[in-house]
């Protein structure tokens, strides 16, 4: 999920899971590589489920509210896998969809040789 790029106050649990997958796509899609296994993550934006909203805001009468034209679909979500199947190079690749749009979200530079 989108979650694993942004801060989430309301859902830290939920973040840090995620926060997670994308260490692990990373790391066994570089060492996987060698043995030519991709791995790699589609992290959706707003997608409609049954999780439901954290008790908090639904203390506070919080109801989701995004038009259509702002929710990620399943059909948003082939195009994303698609995109990687038919790239050869894709290694530990991270791609958010939102909506209809898609991002390559690339890992930091290191610091330094020490990294």
């Amino acid at each position: 999920a989108a979650s694993a790029l942004y801060q989430a106050a309301i859902l830290p649990i939920y973040c840090a899971a995620k926060y997670a997958v994308i260490g692990l796509v990373r790391s066994l899609g570089a060492e996987l590589k060698k043995e030519n296994i991709r791995v790699n993550a589609i992290l959706p934006g707003a997608v409609p489920t049954n999780i439901g909203l954290p008790p908090r805001l639904v203390k506070q009468g919080i109801t989701p509210t995004l038009s259509d034209d702002k929710i990620t679909k399943p059909e948003h979500i082939l195009v994303a896998i698609q995109e990687l199947l038919d790239d050869p190079k894709a290694f530990g690749e991270t791609v958010e969809v939102s909506a209809a749009k898609r991002y390559r979200r690339k890992q930091h530079d290191y610091p330094d040789a020490n990294m």
